[in-house]
């Protein structure tokens, strides 16, 4: 039992620290991410239970969740659930003007012609059944007429590695760091259609 409740404290201390350390310190390399579509082969697609959520398909989830989600919807932004026995096994939201990329304390202004993918989430049980590519190709083919943006971290080599397979492919390349409330944001390869269309967060 005092084993237990040290490797439980451990554990909650070990998160505090991070929560901490994130405030105090960051040091991320972001990656903005560009598809482009191509006709192939995603009859899979049809087999997939995946539905637009709405209020009450959201009532399931944790408060914190639901209310980040509610968020995004009172925004205009859509969010596209896969439904596995009756549950949300995975969520992703869809923006159509604009949306901040808090990695790099940024708003992105979308071209016209444009969709943001953002806040993909997979739950633990459902995780390793490629939910996540699934979403992204289900993606692809509902937008099909429209450039999609995805970002990540490089850190993220799982996420980073599925977003890739899924047929995006890396347009814009950041460093950034940010020391209590100073910020230092390197722009490594950015071309100008993502240049132009990125404003301060404030």
């Amino acid at each position: 039992m005092e084993n237990f409740q040290r490797i439980v404290f451990s554990k909650i201390a070990n998160k505090a620290l991070n929560k901490i350390k994130r405030k105090v310190y960051i040091k991320d390399e972001v990656l903005i991410l560009k598809q482009q579509y191509k006709q192939e082969d995603i009859n899979f697609l049809d087999n997939i239970d995946i539905k637009i959520l709405n209020e009450k398909d959201l009532e399931s989830l944790s408060q914190k969740k639901s209310q980040t989600l509610k968020g995004e919807m009172a925004q205009g932004n859509i969010i596209y659930g896969i439904i596995i026995n009756d549950q949300i096994a995975h969520y992703s939201c869809v923006a159509f003007k604009s949306h901040a990329i808090r990695e790099i304390n940024k708003i992105f202004i979308l071209p016209t012609e444009g969709i943001y993918i953002f806040n993909c989430y997979t739950f633990e049980k459902y995780r390793g059944k490629q939910l996540y590519y699934i979403m992204l190709k289900f993606l692809s083919r509902e937008y099909k007429n429209l450039d999609k943006y995805i970002v990540v971290s490089r850190y993220n080599k799982i996420s980073y590695h599925v977003i890739k397979k899924a047929g995006f492919f890396k347009i814009a390349e950041f460093k950034y760091k940010k020391i209590f409330n100073k910020e230092e944001l390197l722009m490594i390869d950015v071309p100008k259609e993502i240049r132009e269309h990125l404003i301060k967060f404030e």
